[in-house]
C-alpha cells in the first residue's frame, strides 16, 4: 500500500473445492470517492460450485434467475476480471471466460445437454458461447461468437448443427397419454438448424432457421411429408422482463402451412394460437386455432387414427397443464367425409367449461351446434343442433361413415337435433326433430318427428347395441311409427316413386324391426306389422322397377287381367287408371316376406281385394286378387229415357235394385305369381282353377299353382 494505492497478490489460494491462482486486487487511490477496485484472477474446480459462487455474488445477482435453473456436472476453469466502483458497486463491470471440458447440464430438470466442450464468455449484461460444442436432442450443436467479446458490444452467439425431431418432440411433450405418444412416433428425421442465441440481464432470445428436408411425417395430408421434400421453417423463443413479470414467447413457422405462437409467464396461463395456411396473432388469453385448407379428407384421418394411433389401453387423465383450445375458425374448400365431397365448409367454434358452441355453414348443414362433454347423466356427452338445413346422403359406396359409427357405437352421444329443412338423397322432407339417448346397452330414439307439406311422421324406437366380443352381432333396431298422409302421390314422388299414385290421404301405422343399425336397413331380417288406410286418390300406371308390387292395382296391371276377360267387363275399370274411394290393408312382415292379409280397394268402377305374400328381397309374389266390377248403366239409362221412357226407367230402376247381385256374377279371380317385373297372371274360375285349359299344362310345368309357404325365389 502506497499513499492510498492498494494492491493484493496471491499466487495460490483455495475456497472450499475451488482453487485460485494468479489473483490480483488493485485500486489506485482507496481514499478517493470515485475510486475503483480491480480484481482479476483464475479459478478452477467443479463447474456448479463456480457458477453458484458467482451467481450469489452482488455482481452475479443480475443473472441469478438464469443460473438457478442450471445443474452442471464436470470441472471448469474460470478467468475473470472485475471493475468495481466502490461507491456504487451495482455498476460493476465484468469480463469472464469459462472453459468447459466434458461437462453435462440439466436445465429445468428436463433438458439434458451432454458432452459440453468449449468456452463461455460473459459480462455483467449477457452470456455468450465463444466456441462451444454440445450434444442435445439426439444431435450436435456448435456455438460461437464473432471476433468481438461481450464487453465489446457483441450481440449474439451463432448456433449451427443437427437435432433429431422425435427427441425434440419427446422433450416438448409432457403428456403421458399413449395416444399422444403414438402421434409423436409418426414424426422423425433430422432437422438442420442455424441461427443465434443471446442471453442477458433483460432476457434471452433464440432464433433458429430450420431445414427439414430429411424430416418425415406419416400423418395424412396436409401434414404428410416424405424425406427429401424441401421444407424450411423458423423457430423463435425469447423472454423479456416486462415490469415485474418475465414473459416467454415462442413462434414456430413451417413453410406456408403452419404458424404457431405461444406465450407464458409465471403464475399466468399459457396463451397461444395455431394457424394452418393462415397467419395468426397472439390472443390476450386462451388458445385459438385458425385453419384454411383447399382439401381435407377426414376418411384418411379416420383410417390413419384407427390403424396407427388408437389404443385400447386404459386412458390416463389428461395432462392438466396441456392447453385447451378456446376458439376454432376453419374453412375447407373441399371436405371429404364418408366418401362424399362437400364444398365450402365454414365452422366457427368456441369453448366454455364443458361445452363447445359452433356455427356451421356447408352443403351438409347450416346452423348452430352445441356439444356437451360426458358427465353424470350423459355418459357419452350430448350433441344439440338447431339447423336451417340438414343434407343427408345414403349412397351405397359411402360406407366409411358407417364403419366409423360401428367402431364407436358404444360411444354414440345423446342427440337433440332440429332442422327446418331435411334433405335426404337430394329430396326435401320438411322439418325434422330428433331426440335420442344412449344408456350403454341401447341407443333410444325418444322422438323422431318429420313434417312436410304432404305428410307428418311420429316415431319412437331403439337400437339394441351389438354386444362387445360377439362375432357377427350387428345389434337390432326397433321402430314404431305413425304416418299421417295428406297427399300420398306427392309423398311417394318424394320417396323416389313418381307417377305411382295421384293424391290420396290417410294413415300408415306400423312397428318394424331388423337386425342391424338404424342407418343400415336390412330387408332380409325385416319383421313387423303394418296398417294402411287411404282415401280419395288414383292408382296410376306404374312403370316396371318402380313400386312394382303396386302395379297389380294399376292401369297396367289390371289391363293384363282385362285381356283375359272376353266379356270386357274390366274395360270401364282400367280405361283411365284406378281411381279409388278407399284403400285399406293390414299386413305382417316376417324375415323380409310380407303377408298381405286383406288389401281392399273400393273404386267407383268396382272393388278389388288382394291377399297373399311378397318376397321383398327377391321381388317375387304369390298373390290372389279378386275384381268385382260395378254395374254402371247410368249413362245408357238416361239415353234410353229419351228414346223409350219405359225401357229407360226400367233399366235405371234395375241398376239400383240388383247392382250388387249382378256385379257378383261378373266377379273375376286371378293368381299372380313370379317376379314383379314380369309376373304370371292366371285367370281362375270359382273353384280356383285356370279358366284356359290350354294354359293349365304350361302353368303346372312352372309349378305356379303349388301351395307355397313363401313366394318363388329367383
Amino acid at each position: 500500500m502506497n499513499r492510498g494505492e492498494f494492491e493484493v497478490l496471491a499466487e495460490k489460494a483455495s475456497f472450499e473445492q475451488i482453487q485460485l491462482s494468479n489473483t490480483r486486487a488493485y485500486t489506485k487511490d482507496i481514499t478517493a470517492k470515485d475510486t475503483h477496485l480491480e480484481i482479476q484472477g483464475k479459478a478452477s474446480g467443479p463447474t456448479q460450485d463456480l457458477l453458484n459462487y458467482f451467481a450469489k455474488s452482488p455482481v452475479g445477482q443480475r443473472l441469478y434467475s438464469q443460473w438457478q435453473e442450471f445443474q452442471i456436472s464436470g470441472n471448469a476453469e474460470l478467468l475473470i476480471k472485475l471493475d468495481i466502483p466502490l461507491a456504487k458497486s451495482i455498476d460493476t463491470r465484468v469480463e469472464g471466460e469459462l472453459a468447459l471440458k466434458a461437462n453435462e447440464l440439466l436445465y429445468n430438470k428436463q433438458l439434458a445437454v451432454k458432452n459440453i466442450n468449449g468456452t463461455v464468455v460473459f459480462s455483467e449484461e449477457q452470456i455468450l458461447a465463444k466456441k462451444l460444442g454440445f450434444d442435445v436432442w439426439g444431435g450436435h450443436i456448435t456455438a460461437s461468437i464473432p471476433t468481438q467479446l461481450p464487453w465489446q458490444k457483441a450481440q449474439r452467439t451463432k448456433l449451427s448443427g443437427t437435432i433429431q425431431s422425435q427427441e425434440l418432440l419427446d422433450y416438448l411433450s409432457s403428456s403421458s397419454q399413449t395416444e399422444e405418444k403414438n402421434i409423436i412416433k409418426q414424426l422423425d428425421g433430422p432437422i438442420q438448424v442455424e441461427g443465434f442465441f443471446n442471453a442477458g440481464s433483460k432476457g434471452y432470445k433464440l432464433d433458429l432457421g430450420l431445414d427439414l428436408k430429411q424430416f418425415q411425417s406419416r400423418l395424412p395430408q396436409p401434414l404428410n411429408k416424405k424425406p427429401g421434400q424441401g421444407l424450411t421453417g423458423q423457430f423463435v423463443l425469447q423472454g423479456n422482463k416486462d415490469t415485474d413479470v418475465f414473459e416467454n414467447k415462442g413462434q414456430l413457422v413451417l413453410g406456408k402451412l403452419i404458424d404457431m405462437k405461444l406465450a407464458w409467464a409465471e403464475q399466468k396461463a399459457l396463451r397461444g394460437s395455431i394457424g394452418i395456411n393462415s397467419p395468426v396473432n397472439l390472443p390476450k388469453q386462451g388458445f385459438t386455432t385458425n385453419i384454411i385448407l383447399n382439401t381435407l379428407n377426414l376418411d384418411e384421418w379416420q383410417n390413419w387414427y384407427e390403424k396407427t394411433i388408437k389404443t385400447n389401453a386404459p386412458t390416463k387423465s389428461a395432462n392438466p397443464s396441456a392447453p385447451a383450445i378456446d376458439t376454432i375458425s376453419a374453412y375447407v374448400d373441399r371436405l371429404i367425409v364418408a366418401d362424399r365431397e362437400f364444398k365450402d365448409v365454414a365452422v366457427l367454434a368456441t369453448h366454455e367449461k364443458d361445452q363447445w358452441h359452433a356455427s356451421i355453414n356447408s352443403e351438409l348443414a347450416v346452423g348452430l351446434v352445441q356439444w356437451k362433454s360426458a358427465q353424470i347423466g350423459l355418459p357419452q356427452g350430448k350433441l344439440t343442433a338447431r339447423l336451417q338445413k340438414l343434407n343427408i346422403q345414403n349412397e351405397s359406396q359411402g360406407d366409411t361413415l358407417t364403419r366409423g359409427i360401428n367402431q364407436r357405437m358404444q360411444k354414440i352421444p345423446a342427440l337433440d337435433i332440429e332442422a327446418d329443412a331435411l334433405i335426404f338423397n337430394g329430396k326435401p322432407y320438411g322439418k325434422m326433430s330428433l331426440l335420442a339417448s344412449n344408456d350403454k346397452n341401447d341407443w333410444r330414439i325418444d322422438r323422431l318427428h318429420l313434417k312436410t307439406p304432404v305428410a307428418e311422421l311420429q316415431a319412437t324406437g331403439k337400437w339394441a347395441l351389438p354386444k362387445a366380443g360377439v362375432k357377427d352381432d350387428r345389434g337390432n333396431t326397433i321402430l314404431n311409427f305413425d304416418l299421417d298422409i295428406d297427399n300420398a302421390g306427392e309423398l311417394l314422388k318424394n320417396l323416389g316413386f313418381p307417377s305411382t299414385v295421384d293424391k290420396g290421404a290417410g294413415k300408415l301405422v306400423g312397428s318394424i324391426s331388423w337386425s342391424n343399425a338404424p342407418y343400415s336397413f336390412d330387408l332380409k331380417s325385416l319383421n313387423g306389422n303394418l296398417s294402411l288406410d287411404l282415401i280419395k286418390g288414383t292408382v296410376l300406371q306404374v312403370e316396371p322397377g318402380v313400386a312394382r308390387l303396386l302395379g297389380v292395382l294399376s292401369f297396367q296391371g289390371l289391363n293384363r287381367l282385362a285381356t283375359l276377360d272376353i266379356g270386357g267387363v274390366l274395360k270401364p275399370i282400367v280405361s283411365q287408371g284406378m281411381p279409388f274411394d278407399r284403400i285399406t290393408s293390414k299386413g305382417m312382415i316376417q324375415n323380409g316376406i310380407a303377408q298381405i292379409q286383406d288389401l281392399s280397394l273400393r273404386s267407383p268402377q268396382g272393388n278389388v281385394r288382394l291377399s297373399g305374400r311378397a318376397n321383398l328381397l327377391n321381388e317375387t309374389q304369390d298373390i290372389r286378387i279378386t275384381v268385382l266390377p260395378a254395374l254402371n248403366a247410368g249413362s245408357a239409362s238416361v239415353a234410353y229415357t229419351f228414346v223409350n221412357p219405359i225401357i229407360g226407367l226400367s233399366t235405371l230402376l234395375g241398376q239400383y235394385l240388383i247392382a250388387d247381385p249382378v256385379s257378383k256374377l261378373f266377379q273375376l279371380d286371378y293368381l299372380i305369381q313370379g317376379g314383379w317385373d314380369k309376373p304370371e297372371i292366371i285367370a281362375l274360375d270359382s273353384k280356383g282353377q285356370p279358366i284356359n285349359e290350354a294354359q293349365l299344362k304350361d302353368i303346372r310345368d312352372k309349378s305356379l299353382l303349388k301351395q307355397q309357404n313363401s313366394p318363388s325365389k329367383k
